[in-house]
C-alpha cells in the first residue's frame, strides 16, 4: 500500500508555497515518502533546495496544483494516479520527439490490453518506459473484477530517469514489480534472463541503430536470424518471444518499416517467424498517434500458443482414448502412442525432436497420420531427426547421412535422395567394409525391408528442416528432445 506521511501531504507543502524555504520542505516530503515507502528508496528527486532553481516559480508550479479542483471521474478514486498519467501525458506533448522514451498514447496501450487480456500470469514488457503498459494491465483486470493478485509484473528499462519515473508510477497505484535492480540495457543486461511470460506488452524505440548487433552475433535469442545493426525491430521482436511461455502472447508497437524491410536479413527473419506461426496478426494503425513520429505504426501480435492448440487439434482429429496432450498415454495402442508423442513434442517448444523409428510395427492408415504429423512439424519450423530404414521415408526428408559404425558416410540432399541412391551409398566399398575384408569376416547380415536391401550396420538419419541448416546453428541454442517411439 503506497502511503504518504503527514509532513508530505499536499496541504503540508502548499501553505509554504511563497516561503524561501520551499525547495527543502519538498526534499524533506520526498524523502519521508521513501521513508515510508521502500520500494522507492533513492528513486524519488530530492533536488528542489538546490540554489539555482528559482524558488518563486517552484511555489507557483505549486500553486497551480493547489487550484486544481481534484474530483472522482466515473468509479474511479485513483485521483493521484490518474493525476500523475495526466502530468506524464502533458509533459510527453510538451516534449514531442523526446517523449517516445518515456510515453505510450494511452490508445495504443489499451488496445494492445484489451487484445491480450492479461487476467492473470507473469506480464513483461522489455522496455517499459514510465509503466504504462503495466498500469492499464491493472486498470483492466479491475474493470473486469479480477483480482490484481494474480498478476506478476516485469519489466525494465534503460533509462536511468525513465526507470525511475516507471517505479513511482506503479508504487503510488500499490503495484508491486520487478524491474530489475537498476536502470539496464535490455540487449546487454537482461534483468530476467530466465522469466517466461504469460503476457508481453511493449512499445520499443522506432528502427533503433548502432545498438551493438556485432557484440551478440551469436546469443541463443536470435533463433530466427541475427537482427542487423542498422535496425533493431527484429531484434525487439525475438528477444520478446525468447521470454514467451510456451502458451505465451505478445502485443508489441513496430515501425511500419517492419513489415516490409529487406535490408540486413530482415526480410528472412520476418519469412522464418510468419513460417514457425507464431504471428497471429498484425493491426496497422493511423498515422499522428504518437509524439515521436507522423510515420504510422503497426501492432504485432505473436502467439506461442498455437502450437499447442495445433498439438491438441490432432489429438480431437484422430480421435485419441486420451484427455489431452498432457494425459497418460500407456493405454494407447502403438501407432497411436507415436502419434501422441510427436503431438506432445511439437507443442513442447523443442526446435530438434528425434525419432527413432518412428512408424515400426504400425499399419499403412496409421504411417500417413505419422507423416502428416511430420510435415506439420517441418512447416512449424522444426528440425526432426528420423532414425528409419523404411524407404518410404525416404521421400519426406530434405537431407539423408549414411553412416557405418557410427561415422557419415555419405550426404544426400534435395533431388539426391532417392532409394536407388540410398542404395549405392549403403553398399559403397568403405574403409570399414576393407577392413572386414582383411579380417576374413563372414558378410554383413542384411534385412529385407519393403523395396530394398540394406546393411544392419547402415544407420539412414533423415532430416526435416526449413531453409536453415542444423549444422551452423549453435547446439546450446537447442532445447533437446529426444523421443523414442519403438
Amino acid at each position: 500500500v503506497f502511503y504518504v506521511p503527514a509532513e508530505a501531504r499536499w496541504e503540508a507543502i502548499a501553505i509554504h508555497a511563497h516561503s524561501p524555504e520551499i525547495g527543502t520542505i519538498i526534499d524533506n516530503a520526498m524523502r519521508a515518502i521513501e521513508k515510508e515507502n521502500k520500494r522507492l528508496k533513492d528513486i524519488l528527486p530530492k533536488n528542489f533546495a538546490r540554489p539555482e532553481l528559482d524558488k518563486r516559480r517552484l511555489g507557483e508550479v505549486v500553486d497551480l496544483f493547489t487550484n486544481i479542483r481534484m474530483h472522482e471521474h466515473g468509479d474511479s478514486k485513483d485521483i493521484l494516479g490518474r493525476a500523475y498519467e495526466y502530468c506524464l501525458s502533458k509533459f510527453a506533448e510538451a516534449e514531442g520527439k523526446l517523449a517516445g522514451e518515456f510515453y505510450t498514447p494511452a490508445c495504443i496501450v489499451k488496445t494492445l490490453v484489451n487484445v491480450l487480456q492479461p487476467y492473470k500470469g507473469r506480464v513483461y514488457d522489455p522496455c517499459c518506459g514510465s509503466g504504462g503498459m503495466f498500469v492499464q494491465s491493472a486498470q483492466f483486470i479491475e474493470s473486469h473484477s479480477g483480482n490484481i493478485n494474480n498478476i506478476s509484473v516485469y519489466g525494465q528499462d534503460s533509462n536511468p530517469t525513465t526507470w525511475k519515473m516507471a517505479q513511482m508510477n506503479l508504487a503510488i497505484r500499490g503495484i508491486e514489480a520487478d524491474l530489475g535492480r537498476y536502470n539496464a540495457d535490455t540487449f546487454f543486461n537482461d534483468c530476467h534472463p530466465t522469466l517466461k511470460a504469460d503476457f508481453v506488452m511493449a512499445n520499443p524505440p522506432f528502427n533503433l541503430s548502432d545498438w551493438g548487433a556485432d557484440k551478440l552475433a551469436d546469443d541463443v535469442r536470435w533463433k530466427y536470424g541475427t537482427p542487423p545493426n542498422g535496425n533493431a525491430n527484429f531484434a525487439w521482436i525475438q528477444h520478446i518471444i525468447h521470454h514467451l511461455a510456451p502458451t505465451g502472447r505478445a502485443g508489441v508497437v513496430l515501425a511500419n518499416g517492419s513489415l516490409s524491410s529487406q535490408s540486413g536479413g530482415g526480410g528472412e527473419i520476418r519469412r522464418r517467424l510468419v513460417e514457425a506461426d507464431l504471428v497471429d496478426c498484425i493491426v496497422a494503425m493511423p498515422p499522428q498517434l504518437f509524439y515521436t513520429t507522423q510515420i504510422p505504426v503497426s501492432l504485432w501480435f505473436l502467439n506461442k500458443k498455437k502450437s499447442e492448440e495445433l498439438a491438441q487439434s490432432w489429438y480431437d482429429k484422430l480421435k485419441f482414448r486420451a484427455e489431452g496432450i498432457h494425459s497418460p498415454i500407456m493405454s494407447l495402442s502403438g501407432g497411436t502412442q507415436q502419434n501422441a508423442l510427436i503431438a506432445r513434442g511439437i507443442a513442447s517448444g523443442a526446435e530438434l525432436i528425434i525419432l527413432n523409428d518412428p512408424t515400426a510395427g504400425v499399419d499403412i492408415e496409421t504411417k500417413q497420420e505419422i507423416y502428416g504429423l511430420l510435415d506439420e512439424a517441418k512447416r512449424a519450423g522444426k528440425a526432426v531427426v528420423l532414425y528409419s530404414t523404411e524407404d518410404a521415408e525416404i521421400e519426406i526428408c530434405d537431407r539423408a547421412y549414411i553412416m557405418h559404425e557410427g561415422e557419415i558416410t555419405e550426404e544426400l540432399k534435395g533431388e539426391d535422395i532417392t532409394v536407388p541412391n540410398i542404395v549405392k551409398a549403403s553398399f559403397k566399398d568403405t574403409k570399414h567394409q576393407k577392413k572386414s575384408e582383411e579380417k576374413k569376416e563372414s558378410p554383413i547380415p542384411r534385412v529385407m525391408t519393403s523395396r530394398v536391401l540394406l546393411p544392419v550396420t547402415a544407420m539412414i538419419f533423415m532430416i526435416l528442416i526449413n531453409a536453415a541448416d542444423v549444422q551452423k546453428r549453435k547446439r546450446q541454442n537447442f532445447h533437446w528432445l529426444i523421443i523414442n517411439t519403438v
